[in-house]
């Protein structure tokens, strides 16, 4: 996942952090976003992990979903929000061959929408 996020990042030009303490990440994000499996041992620590800090999460399958529905989603919540920006945690774990290059495929369409907001 970090290197799908990496290649996304360095071709949008955008910043990338990499947390790996889970909690801390949870904390410090604004909306999560998981692609892979929400019934996975990652899965559900993450989706807690959100719930506890009241944070919205939302499981994404980049092989059935738009990503102008995510975008969507974000701009809903950044509306409410009194700060423009939105940090993004972006997390999951997968099993299928491919499933890095979907993720980032989805990233890459995905991203550039939400920063031209």
């Amino acid at each position: 996942m970090d290197a799908a996020a990496a290649i996304v990042a360095k071709t949008l030009g955008l910043t990338l952090r990499v947390q790996t303490n889970s909690t801390f990440a949870a904390q410090d994000c604004d909306v999560c976003l998981w692609f892979g499996s929400e019934d996975s041992r990652e899965g559900v620590s993450n989706a807690n992990l959100c719930k506890s800090y009241g944070k919205p999460q939302t499981v994404i399958d980049p092989e059935r979903l738009e990503p102008e529905v995510v975008v969507g989603w974000i701009r809903d919540i950044a509306s409410k929000r009194l700060s423009a920006s939105v940090r993004i945690l972006v997390a999951g774990k997968g099993t299928k061959i491919g499933f890095a290059d979907s993720v980032e495929a989805f990233l890459l369409k995905m991203l550039p929408l939400v920063a031209t907001g």
